[in-house]
């Protein structure tokens, strides 16, 4: 059987590609090969981003997903 994975993480700072993020918040969930992150928050360029993201690792390759509002970014 496919194992269930539940929890909440938490991250000051993340910095990926050039791209900063901070205040990191999600609930998380891993059931059927699938990693859900929902809801997902964090501030971005000085806004806030906030919706879902998903990647599936059932197929033979990685299939990510995502519904993201940013709102307020300053990317000038």
């Amino acid at each position: 059987p496919d194992s269930l994975l539940t929890g909440h993480i938490t991250v000051g700072n993340l910095v990926a590609n050039k791209l900063t993020m901070s205040q990191i918040n999600a609930d998380l969930s891993f059931k059927n090969k699938k990693l859900t992150l929902s809801p997902l928050s964090a501030n971005f360029y000085g806004g806030q981003l906030a919706g879902t993201f998903g990647i599936d690792f059932s197929g033979t390759s990685k299939a990510y997903s995502a519904n993201e509002t940013l709102t307020g970014a300053s990317l000038a």
